[in-house]
C-alpha cells in the first residue's frame, strides 16, 4: 500500500517539474 502511494507521488514530482521545465523553456 505504501510502495503505491509512494510511486503516485513520485510520478506527481516527475510531472510537477516537467510542467515546470516547459514553462521555464516558454518564458526564456
Amino acid at each position: 500500500m505504501t510502495l503505491i502511494i509512494l510511486d503516485l507521488l513520485i510520478l506527481i514530482i516527475e510531472k510537477k517539474l516537467v510542467y515546470e521545465d516547459i514553462c521555464i523553456k516558454e518564458t526564456i
